[in-house]
């Protein structure tokens, strides 16, 4: 049975970005969330808030790119 994929999603407002991660966090998907948040970073976005509530599963090593 394959694992659900981590869909992306983000909503900007400003300088604010929403970023709405839905599936498992680990560490295959753990590029496609750090790519994500640098992007936000490169945007020059002032706040990036993280919703994590459709989230599945995740891992300690698909939660690096929080660190």
């Amino acid at each position: 049975m394959p694992y659900p994929r981590l869909t992306v999603h983000r909503h900007d407002r400003r300088k604010r970005a929403l970023i709405t991660l839905a599936g498992e966090i680990d560490l295959e998907s753990a590029p496609l969330v750090r790519a994500a948040l640098e992007r936000c970073l490169y945007d020059d976005m002032h706040t990036i808030d993280v919703d994590l509530t459709p989230v599945t599963f995740r891992d300690c090593s698909g939660l690096n790119p929080f660190l």
